[in-house]
């Protein structure tokens, strides 16, 4: 079970490497599931993982500039946006909308600006 969290963070950690990338992917998200994962799995991951300086600049702050908020939402919503004329089914679209909303409500609301 141990190599499953292990195996669980490393892949986490790629996707959170990615997202410092692409504004699509969040950085940080993954940040928490990989230091999650890597605490279930090895105490000697789990302490690498906390030591790499990239990694305490996004665990510490979790706040996000106002450009960075809206070049999120913007990128993702331009991706919900073409999923919602791409498909004709009236759930799929309901589920796109209510995804856009919660995304939005969360992001102004919970997400802290810098």
């Amino acid at each position: 079970m141990r190599e499953l969290w292990i195996l669980l963070g490393l892949l986490s950690m790629g996707l959170g490497i990615i997202g410092i990338v692409l504004p699509i992917l969040p950085t940080t998200p993954f940040f928490l599931v990989t230091a999650y994962s890597f605490t279930r799995g090895s105490d000697r991951f789990s302490n690498w993982f906390h030591n790499i300086p990239l990694v305490q600049k996004h665990l510490t702050s979790l706040a996000m500039t106002k450009r960075k908020k809206w070049t999120l939402n913007i990128a993702v919503d331009t991706i919900l946006i073409t999923y919602f004329f791409l498909f004709d089914t009236t759930v799929v679209r309901i589920t796109l909308i209510a995804l856009i909303l919660i995304k939005h409500i969360v992001f102004f609301k919970y997400v802290k600006t810098e």
